[in-house]
């Protein structure tokens, strides 16, 4: 009342405005998000059509969750090594730029999709967040210190799902591979942060 006379349109204006394009956003990559477990279940259990069902509504909520189609080929049980392997190679990746190299070389034979260049085109989206960022280092610490132990112990045991740590790891290769590029990072890994509750009951377990 005080700015405006018509303040209830002003109400509906802020609701369109700030809740659907922005809090919207992230209640739609949350959701995506939390069908991460049910596919990978169904994947468990052999049903890749209940898998493609959940993988298609979740992309069609939002657009992060086509990275899913991801967990067909990590649905199995992997060597510590590879893991290991798959998270040097991300910090390579990171130490020599190579996403922003790729990102260049696509832009300029024109692959690049709309929304990708439009986000890459604004610095409010793509800092570099740095290896020392609160999210991205816990989550290399908490990588490292999982495989050491199940290295340790050379085994995986009946309370410790496979999918669940691929599925981690995984994440925590696009957070660094993508650091450069923040929302790019926090949105590609963001979208396995399911499973950190269970990785995080898996380390106390060890002790």
């Amino acid at each position: 009342k005080i700015f405006s006379e018509y303040y209830l349109i002003a109400f509906l204006f802020y609701l369109s405005h700030e809740v659907i394009f922005h809090e919207w956003i992230q209640i739609r990559a949350g959701l995506a998000s939390a069908m991460v477990l049910p596919m990978m279940y169904y994947l468990q259990i052999d049903n890749k059509k209940k898998f493609m069902i959940l993988y298609i509504i979740s992309s069609l909520i939002h657009y992060v969750s086509v990275i899913s189609i991801i967990l067909l080929w990590i649905d199995r049980p992997l060597k510590i090594k590879w893991l290991f392997m798959g998270l040097f190679i991300s910090l390579l990746i990171y130490q020599f730029k190579i996403t922003g190299f790729f990102f260049n070389l696509f832009d300029n034979y024109g692959l690049l999709p709309p929304l990708v260049k439009l986000y890459l085109n604004y610095e409010l989206y793509t800092y570099p967040a740095s290896l020392f960022h609160p999210k991205t280092f816990q989550q290399i610490v908490t990588s490292f210190l999982l495989l050491f132990i199940l290295n340790g112990r050379r085994y995986y045991s009946k309370n410790i799902n496979h999918g669940i740590i691929n599925i981690y790891i995984l994440s925590t290769m696009f957070q660094i591979a993508f650091n450069d590029f923040g929302i790019f990072a926090f949105r590609t890994a963001g979208h396995f942060y399911v499973v950190e509750p269970l990785i995080i009951t898996y380390l106390i377990s060890f002790f």
